[in-house]
């Protein structure tokens, strides 16, 4: 039997806090706007973190992309450590960092009460936070250049089929 729907809307700002802390380190940002990653990497933590039974699950997987990241240009790039951590590392592997990011989320006194359903919801809901960021700091950085050139491209695309018509 399940407890009472727990509203998670009050929690959101605090996600969407996280996610501004982690994406104001610049090793972070960058790392996540590499060719490496990129936001279809995060976007499927979005879905990992909706489907999966629990918290470990999650980190399991994130550990996985660590684990095959051989060149460590994407989930074991090395970014700045969480100081709350306490570990005494000064780097640690993108991966890593994440989850210690989403451990300090839920950790918080306010959200003590959340059941694993929950908290994962609630991370589905950070993730699509930290997808809409590296979206647009892409963007930002590009200048909007992707969105210049696929106009350009369009209209070459049109030019050529109108030639093709006649």
């Amino acid at each position: 039997m399940s407890g009472p729907v727990v509203n998670l809307e009050e929690y959101y700002p605090q996600a969407l806090q996280c996610v501004n802390q982690l994406m104001d380190v610049q090793e972070i940002r960058h790392a996540f706007l590499s060719k490496e990653l990129g936001n279809k990497q995060v976007r499927s933590l979005i879905d990992i973190a909706s489907r999966a039974s629990c918290l470990e699950e999650l980190y399991a997987y994130i550990l996985y992309k660590v684990g095959r990241d051989k060149n460590q240009h994407g989930w074991a790039r090395a970014v700045p450590s969480d100081r709350a951590a306490g570990d005494g590392r000064t780097n640690v592997p993108l991966g890593e960092r994440l989850i210690a990011a989403t451990r300090h989320l839920l950790s918080k006194e306010s959200m003590a009460g959340l059941t694993q359903k929950e908290k994962l919801m609630l991370l589905s809901r950070f993730f699509g936070y930290l997808y809409w960021r590296v979206t647009y700091e892409d963007f930002k950085g590009n200048n909007g250049a992707r969105e210049q050139g696929n106009g350009q491209r369009n209209n070459s695309q049109q030019q050529a089929r109108r030639g093709r018509n006649r």
